[in-house]
């Protein structure tokens, strides 16, 4: 009796089988992942999707005054809709650039909790960059 063909076979099987768990196991991780925002403008973006609201791009302005409190951070927010029209507001973080609240009035926004930032990492910059480029492909 020759078995040499049907143990390869098993072993392939065996090796594909694990080879599509773990494919499966890594796309469900980056599924389920937490999402995490390096800066405010993501933050802030975030908080408007929850809201419904549609924008073009959002921007942070760090001003004069605010350069004086090193405990605390706070900006000037603008939003950009998609109808040119532009909501202004301000974003005010307790401690360094956690705990922090936005506030854009003519959008409805009064003390919205912003998620904290995330600390910089190099991989989790690489991960982000690569699940960017696999989204929209150039």
């Amino acid at each position: 009796m020759n078995d040499q063909p049907y143990i390869s076979r098993v072993a392939i099987l065996a090796l594909a089988s694990v080879a599509a768990g773990c494919m499966l196991a890594a796309g469900i991780a980056i599924w389920l992942r937490p999402q995490w925002f390096d800066t405010h403008q993501e933050a802030i973006g975030y908080v408007l999707d929850r809201h419904g609201i549609a924008y073009s791009q959002v921007a942070v302005m760090h001003v004069w005054p605010d350069t004086l409190d090193r405990d605390s951070y706070g900006a000037d927010v603008v939003v950009l809709r998609n109808n040119a029209d532009k909501a202004i507001g301000r974003i005010v973080c307790a401690v360094g650039k956690t705990g922090c609240f936005l506030r854009l009035p003519s959008l409805g926004i009064i003390q919205e909790p912003v998620p904290d930032l995330a600390t910089p990492s190099p991989w989790r910059t690489w991960l982000k960059h690569t699940l960017a480029h696999i989204a929209r492909p150039s």
